[in-house]
Formats: structure tokens, sequence, C-alpha cells
């Protein structure tokens, strides 16, 4: 109980800290806390923070909506599960959505399901009113165009040529009507935006890497286009967050400006963490950057995140008797013992209950093995054997 106690007081004392600010960088690193109880398990401290965001700025974004639902429907609030259910459909949620098991409690209330049905017609009709079809083909006709270029079948200078025209379409589109608020929904036309964007502003980064491409003439002619700055100012005002916000600008960007995050598997603690895949010394230089945005800093994916994964499960105690039980083994044939042992856990283990999409939980691909060598005690190199 005290431990709880003392949970919900961090939790609750991470969400003051932002509550009373308007500025969209503080929305997303307000959900970041948000997203922290819930690894937590935590989710009257998430529900609390995400009922106080939907009041401190003006609009929100779908995935907040979402988690929300989940954790009102984890505290039978159904009051609250009602409210965010309704936010869900004026981001683009139609029942069908609901069918996800996420939803299963929510449907098999008969009272609050009824209720919800009897009253989306009109939650709908509003958001409808909100799309601006004509706009949406605008976009669109300018994404095919992009894909007839992307798929690599023509040499990269007409390729760019290409993009760097199209990029000039897409921001008199965005400086004539405004960012698209469709970012913030549950839209398919989202991808399609972002990938022309993506397309543009890895032009630039080539460019900028590129001393070739500096001198080209071809390339001198392509006069920086504004999209980036576009973008940032989508970021600030809430219409684009922070995870499509990088990967729009750091797209093709070897820089790395905010950071890789990395897993580290510690052989000898037997704990998972994550971290950032740069120099040490240039960690809080990153976090800073990272939190500029509003994107996590590293530092704040503590143990709880990594134990809301499948990791909390990772048969390090397996892996070690099998690898000191290896008679002759290679870095390969040790390597192959870890992932066949780790896999055998991923594929067995349930996730059922655990709907919620936030940031920790989207795990990197790059694994490190940290003290592992040590029970590697008959090692042999790969010239050494027979093989």
């Amino acid at each position: 109980m005290l431990k709880r106690v003392i949970l919900l007081s961090f939790c609750t004392f991470l969400y003051v800290s932002y509550a009373e600010s308007s500025n969209y960088v503080d929305y997303f690193r307000t959900v970041n806390q948000a997203e922290l109880c819930i690894a937590k398990a935590d989710y009257r401290s998430a529900l609390a923070i995400y009922k106080d965001i939907f009041k401190q700025f003006p609009h929100g974004f779908e995935k907040e909506a979402y988690n929300a639902c989940l954790c009102a429907i984890k505290e039978n609030k159904w009051k609250d599960v009602l409210k965010f259910s309704e936010e869900l459909v004026l981001h683009g949620y139609e029942p069908d959505d609901f069918k996800s098991p996420a939803f299963d409690e929510f449907r098999n209330n008969e009272k609050q399901w009824k209720k919800f049905l009897s009253e989306y017609p009109g939650i709908r009709a509003k958001y409808e009113k909100t799309i601006d079809r004509e706009l949406r083909n605008k976009y669109l006709t300018l994404f095919k165009t992009d894909q007839q270029y992307a798929d690599g079948s023509v040499d990269i200078k007409t390729a760019d040529s290409v993009f760097y025209e199209l990029a000039l379409s897409v921001s008199n589109l965005i400086k004539e009507y405004g960012f698209p608020h469709w970012m913030i929904n549950k839209d398919t036309i989202n991808m399609r935006l972002q990938a022309m964007l993506r397309h543009y502003c890895a032009l630039e980064n080539r460019i900028k890497a590129d001393e070739k491409m500096q001198k080209d003439s071809l390339y001198i002619r392509m006069k920086n286009n504004d999209i980036r700055l576009l973008a940032t100012q989508a970021l600030n005002d809430g219409w684009l967050d922070p995870e499509r916000y990088v990967s729009v600008v750091s797209y093709g960007d070897a820089t790395t400006l905010y950071g890789k995050t990395a897993i580290e598997l510690d052989f000898e603690t037997e704990k998972g963490s994550f971290f950032l895949r740069v120099p040490p010394e240039r960690r809080d230089e990153i976090n800073k950057k990272r939190d500029s945005i509003g994107l996590p800093v590293i530092s704040e994916l503590s143990q709880d995140a990594i134990n809301s994964t499948w990791y909390r499960e990772y048969p390090f105690k397996k892996i070690k008797e099998a690898w000191l039980a290896c008679d002759s083994c290679t870095q390969r044939d040790y390597i192959r013992i870890e992932a066949e042992l780790a896999v055998e856990v991923k594929n067995q283990y349930e996730d059922d209950k655990n709907y919620f999409r936030y940031y920790s939980k989207k795990l990197p691909n790059d694994v490190f093995l940290l003290n592992a060598k040590k029970y590697w005690k008959n090692y042999k190199r790969e010239h050494d054997t027979d093989n």
C-alpha cells in the first residue's frame, strides 16, 4: 500500500510540473510522464494527467485519447470511458476500431456500449464536418507523383528534382491552408504527407553532407525550402508530434541530432535498460535536444519502462547456463544460443492486457550484451575449429 502511495505521489508531482503550460512541447513532455505512469501500471495517475491535459490544451492527439480511454477502462471510470470514446470518434475512429481486444470490457458493458452506439452518429457527423476533401485530394495527387519517383526506377537526380518541386507545392499548400490538422487524427493520409516531407528533408540533408552535391549545378539551383521550418512550427503548434517530427527532419541525416536508442542487457546484474547510442560525453547534449522538442529524455526510461515489455522475462540465467555448458563454441555459436533461447521466451510472452501505445514500448532494433563473454568459458575462435 505504501509503495502505491509513493508511486501515485511521484506521478502526480510530474504531472503538476507541466500542467499549467499551454506550449505544445510541454504537452508532449506531460504525455511522457503519463506514459511512464502507464509503464508502471499506475493507470489512475495516468488518467488524471490525461484528463487535465485535454482541459489545458486546445486540442489533443489520437494516441492520448486512446491511452486515456484504456486507463479509464482499467479504473472502471465509465463516464470517462464514454468521454474519451467520443474524443476518439472526433479523431477519426469508427465502430470497427472498437472491435480491438483493448476495448473488450467496454463492449461487454452492455449499458455503456449501447449508449456509445446511440451517440456515435452525431459525433461522427461532427468529425466529418472537419474534413476538407478538396484539400485532401490536392495532397493525394502530389503523393501519387511522389511515389512514381520513390521506387528507385529512375536516376537519383531526376527523383531529387521531382522531390524538390513537390516540396515547393506542399509548402505552398501549408502556407495557404495551414499545416494539415489531420496529423493529430487516425487518418490514412498521415503517412502519405509524412513521406513527402521526409523525401524533401532527406534531399536537404544529403546536400548538406556532400560537397560534390553542393558544387553540382542541379543542386545549387535548389534553394532551401521552408519545409523544415513549417514542420517545426507545426510541432510547436501541436499539429505534429515529436516522433513524426524527428522522422521527417532527420531522414537521411547521419548526425543523429536526437540520438538513437538501444537496449543493453547486462548479464552480471541480469537487468535490461534503454540507452542512447551516442558517446557518453554527448548524452547530456542529446537529451537536452530531445527535451527541447518533447521527446522523452532517455534517463527517464527507467526499469519500469523496459519491464513493461517482454524483456522483463529475458532468460538471463538460462542463457548463462547454456553458455557455460557449451564444450567448444565460437562467437557465432554463443550468439545463436542466446538468440534461440531469447526468441523462445519472446514468442511465449503474452501481452494480451497491455494494449497501450507509448514511446518506450517501441523497442529499438539495436541490442547489446554486456558482461557476456565472462560466461563464454570454452570460447574458440572461428579459425581454431575444424569448420
